[in-house]
Formats: C-alpha cells, structure tokens, sequence
C-alpha cells in the first residue's frame, strides 16, 4: 500500500515551458547585478570563484550547461526568492495537481518533492504558485544535498527505515525512475504538454494526468 507520494518538479507538476523560458531567463538577466551586490556576503558566490568576476564566469558557465551544482542551484534559488516576492514570478502547475494532492492528504498518504532545484527555491515555487500557496500540503522536500536524482543511494536515502513499498515517485524522466524502481519503490512516468517525446517508456505506467491515481 502506498503511503508516501514522492513528487518530481519541472515536467511533472509544472511545465518545463515555465521554468526554461521564464525561470532561468530571469535568473540570466540578473546574475551581473547579484554578484556585485552579494559577493562578499554571499558564501555560494565565493565557492564559485575566487573574484566576482570569476565567480561571474563560472555562474553563466553553469548556466548554459544546465548544470545541477550545489552553490549554482543555491544562488539562482536566491535570485528567484526576489523574482517570486516582488510578484514578478508566479509558478505554474498543471489543474489536476492540486486536487490529487488533497485526495492524496484525505487518504492519509504524506506528500514529498524531490527536484533538483534547491529546497528553498522549491518552497518558493509552491509558495507562490498559480494556485496559491501550497506549502501546508507537504511533509517534506529533497534536493541533490541528498544525492543526484538518477542515483540509486539518493532513494535508499529518502526511504530511509520505511519500506519502499510504500513509495510512490513520478516523473518526466526515465533515468531518474530506473534509479527509483532498482530500490523498490513504485514509479510511474509523467507526460505532459511540452514533455520531450517519450519514444520507450521502460515498462513504467504512464501518466498523463493525476487522475489516473484514483480511478479504479
């Protein structure tokens, strides 16, 4: 029986669309004047160079990789907290999110996000989403503090002393449910608009909505 809903961010509850073109366009624009502004008060800035201008590099650097770096993912966190609190950004998430959310809470299952965006940008995302705020519906977040998404030790980690039987995690991307269903927990594949093509779905059930959790 599944008691824990583990949930994926971006191309899951959210559309990729918001976070490539609002999301990290926004973070771009704006990592010039956060250096020169945090640089000495900001601990992320000087693991990432030893001069603002090198930590400047590195940042854009970073960027364009996509890269999941700790101290990279921590500042963007910190750019979007202002973006998000100045109104500027408003999360989106699909409308089947929230009920199932609720119906997963009335159930008496607790409800978890696991992103590789840092934990405080993740609580930003659902405190300031389109659907209001959404903090009170969760019992806990994960970042890659605990380990990359694709590897088995992060779910291992997660469950800790529960049986991973009791787990269920969704998302949009494959080598992260492989690295999930080797530890035992149920998984399932999320498709939604905007998604990259699934071309081979590895044997996961494939959900295009959340309603399909609670449909007989």
């Amino acid at each position: 029986m599944v008691k824990n809903l583990l949930l994926d961010i971006e191309g899951t509850v959210g559309s990729i669309s918001f976070v490539k073109d609002k999301l990290f366009p926004y973070a771009a624009s704006r990592y010039e004047s956060y250096v020169n502004e945090n640089y000495e008060s900001d601990e992320n800035l000087r693991e990432l160079g030893k001069t603002p201008e090198e930590a400047l590099i590195n940042l854009r650097k970073l960027h364009a990789e996509g890269s999941k770096e700790r101290s990279f993912k921590m500042v963007q966190g910190r750019i979007w907290k202002k973006g998000y609190e100045s109104n500027e950004l408003t999360s989106h998430l699909f409308p089947d999110v929230v009920p199932a959310i609720q119906r997963s809470l009335q159930l008496g299952m607790r409800v978890y996000i696991y992103s590789s965006g840092s934990v405080p940008a993740q609580k930003l995302y659902f405190e300031h989403s389109d659907a209001g705020n959404l903090l009170k519906y969760f019992s806990g977040y994960y970042d890659t503090t605990i380990g990359l998404k694709t590897e088995c030790g992060s779910y291992v980690k997660i469950v800790g002393n529960s049986n991973p039987r009791e787990w269920l995690f969704l998302s949009d991307n494959i080598n992260e449910l492989k690295a999930a269903r080797k530890v035992g927990l149920h998984t399932g594949l999320v498709v939604r608009p905007g998604n990259d093509p699934v071309v081979d779905t590895s044997g996961f059930p494939v959900y295009n909505s959340f309603e399909i959790l609670f449909t007989e």
